[in-house]
């Protein structure tokens, strides 16, 4: 029987442990964290017309515009009741002011025309998130159709 040298012996083991060696690496390259960005919030604006035409509002119910602005802008328009005797209310109140609204809590409006016919809306607006209400909740039985213009510049 022949005698193996040492060598023949390890070459297997060194070989193994190369290859294992080499996918270990792989296997950390391929799997590497991901380096954390903190990427900035993107905040879009309403600008532009947002309104224009006729808006159908169900019997007590409402329609909403939600405004983002990041800069001070002027909101400016009017709304009327296509039949010139139906009433509605328009509004606007800051998101926070909304969502009271809509729950039944205590908000605060930054501009309303009560119930009419027609109103207008001229207002200046810091950076935030608004809304425009288009409020047909004092009708249970009727919806009511509005032709309505509203600009933010």
């Amino acid at each position: 029987m022949r005698r193996r040298s040492l060598w023949e012996l390890k070459w297997p083991i060194i070989i193994g442990a190369a290859v294992a060696g080499l996918a270990f690496l792989q296997i950390a390259r391929v799997n590497a964290p991901v380096p954390v960005t903190q990427t900035p919030e993107v905040v879009r604006t309403t600008s532009g017309r947002i309104i224009n035409g006729q808006l159908e509002i169900g019997a007590a119910d409402y329609l909403a515009y939600r405004i983002d602005l990041n800069h001070r802008a002027k909101l400016k328009g009017s709304f009327r009741s296509s039949d010139g005797k139906r009433k509605i209310a328009g509004r606007v109140m800051a998101a926070a002011d909304f969502e009271n609204w809509r729950n039944g809590s205590e908000y605060a409006a930054l501009s309303q025309t009560g119930y009419v016919p027609r109103g207008q809306i001229n207002l200046v607006l810091e950076a935030g998130t608004y809304y425009l209400i288009f409020d047909n909740l004092a009708s249970a039985d009727e919806k009511r159709l509005i032709d309505a213009t509203f600009d933010v510049d």
